[in-house]
């Protein structure tokens, strides 16, 4: 599979919120008390500080190196 373009990934988190926002919305929920996880394990950093950039703020990595990276960033890795 090739990596997206930023633009991409700026639309296709645009996508997956509105859809959140609509499941909440038919459960009778409130759509902020939902929250969308980034999961980036082999993605790269850049990736993330896009996703960061259009808003989202929980992220979780699965791979060591890539968790060290996101600290010394100073991105939060969810949990800590």
């Amino acid at each position: 599979m090739s990596e997206l373009t930023e633009d991409e990934l700026k639309n296709n988190y645009r996508e997956v919120k509105e859809r959140i926002a609509e499941a909440a919305k038919r459960a009778g929920r409130d759509p902020k008390e939902v929250t969308l996880l980034a999961v980036s394990k082999t993605k790269p950093v850049s990736n993330i500080r896009t996703l960061m950039a259009e808003g989202q703020r929980s992220v979780k990595t699965t791979c060591r190196s890539s968790r060290r990276r996101s600290v010394r960033s100073g991105m939060r890795p969810s949990g800590t």
